[in-house]
């Protein structure tokens, strides 16, 4: 039996599946920019820069302005859709960029 490595649970198989959610919920999200060289992007990655990777696509994709970002992430979140490691780069985003907003992130990642 072989086991794939840890670090394809975030590969641009499941990063299509992210895109397409963000589409649903965030009309002006372009999935084709977002996907467009990930596979190479993400092959000598480890699991941890893989979802630095993602994290900074979806940076590039979303508003900058975390009160227009996070309500988008929040309803991405809350969708049963998606679950397990392609949401870590999500959480991640809301970490990083929350502070000034620290409320509003503490909600969005509850």
């Amino acid at each position: 039996m072989t086991s794939e490595p840890f670090k394809n649970w975030l590969s641009s198989k499941s990063a299509q599946g992210l895109a397409h959610e963000l589409k649903r919920h965030y009309r002006p999200f372009s999935p084709e920019r977002f996907l467009r060289g990930l596979d190479a992007e993400l092959e000598p990655l480890s699991l941890k820069q893989r979802m630095h990777a993602l994290k900074s696509r979806l940076m590039r994709e979303l508003p900058e302005d975390p009160r227009q970002s996070f309500p988008i992430l929040r309803t991405l979140a809350d969708d049963a859709r998606l679950e397990g490691f392609i949401l870590w780069p999500v959480s991640q985003l809301i970490a990083d960029t929350g502070l000034r907003h620290l409320p509003l992130a503490l909600d969005t990642l509850r």
